[in-house]
């Protein structure tokens, strides 16, 4: 509702005040705006780690496809490319595995260099599991970085580079 309110104003108003108030509408704006999306990204989480594992045979080639079709129109707008190697049938959680996938690609799509993403999904049997690889040709994670990705809701860049 805020967020509504204060675009509302923000359209109604804009170079209709002087340059300072057009500026603080639109801190305003995008203050509720990441508000609103840290909310729903805590939402998400406490979703998937307060709801019990569905776990069941998974076609993680179909996932995979499904989450690549979904991103479709942030994958055109980016020149993005996903190839998708051979994958397996697992018994996993269809959601956890659908929501992994989606937030690997959509990292890699946002956090790239100027060349156009190109992400590769792949898996390989290792022993009496299945090993998956999302590699892409963004920006990377520098070594003492590789930890802290992990922590929920840390960024390494800040809002304004990415």
């Amino acid at each position: 509702m805020v967020t509504s309110y204060l675009g509302l104003l923000s359209r109604r108003y804009s170079g209709k005040l002087d340059a300072e108030a057009d500026e603080f509408i639109g801190f305003a704006v995008d203050g509720a705006t990441r508000m609103k999306r840290l909310i729903n990204d805590l939402l998400g989480y406490s979703r998937v780690s307060n709801r019990p594992l569905n776990l069941e045979m998974v076609d993680t080639d179909r996932v995979v496809r499904s989450v690549v079709e979904a991103l479709r129109d942030r994958l055109s707008e980016s020149q993005g490319e996903v190839k998708v190697g051979p994958l397996p049938t697992i018994f996993a959680d269809p959601v956890q595995m659908e929501r992994l996938f989606t937030n690997l690609i959509e990292n890699a799509v946002k956090y790239r260099a100027v060349a156009p993403p190109l992400v590769e999904v792949t898996a390989e049997r290792v022993g009496d599991v299945w090993e998956f690889r999302v590699a892409d040709n963004g920006i990377g994670i520098a070594p003492e970085f590789r930890e802290k990705v992990f922590v929920i809701f840390t960024r390494l860049h800040s809002r304004e580079k990415y």
